[in-house]
């Protein structure tokens, strides 16, 4: 697996992935494209052979509206991974995340990284904890859905 920052091509891409049920909340739209290469948001595309697994972001963008963060960079860096639709599934979730946290700790050198899924991602919540993530803080937004931050210190 190798990354690279965004460039527009990829921003267009990530920006037309949809998917499905629930999972919607992921889902972004293509007037996203644009904020999508901020600096501030470091989203990188993940790729092999075939072309984008996935990207991952880490800053900001990666904080879900309405939550409550209650510490920020440079100690702490929020931490978002999402893989391309047609690959979800397919037991890429867990090597991909582990390869782009191995790269945020490689060029960031946070303190903490922080991630937060929405409660009923079971998937994704099984992903993290494996790697090693621990529950710090619970939250509700005001349409009622419930997140979880989930932290750990790089390495």
């Amino acid at each position: 697996m190798r990354f690279r920052p965004f460039n527009a091509a990829d921003a267009h891409a990530v920006s037309q992935w949809t998917y499905g049920g629930r999972f919607a909340l992921y889902s972004m739209r293509p007037e996203d494209a644009p904020d999508l290469l901020l600096a501030d948001y470091r989203y990188h595309a993940g790729l092999d052979d075939q072309g984008i697994v996935g990207f991952y972001c880490a800053g900001p963008d990666a904080q879900v509206p309405g939550g409550r963060y209650l510490a920020g960079e440079p100690a702490v860096v929020d931490f978002g991974v999402g893989l391309q639709p047609a690959r979800v599934g397919r037991g890429l979730g867990r090597p991909f995340t582990a390869a782009a946290l191995a790269h945020v700790a490689e060029t960031l050198k946070p303190e903490v990284v922080r991630v937060t899924i929405a409660d009923f991602n079971e998937r994704s919540l099984a992903v993290f904890e494996g790697l090693g993530f621990v529950s710090a803080h619970r939250f509700r937004r005001d349409d009622g859905l419930r997140f979880t931050q989930l932290e750990r210190t790089p390495g």
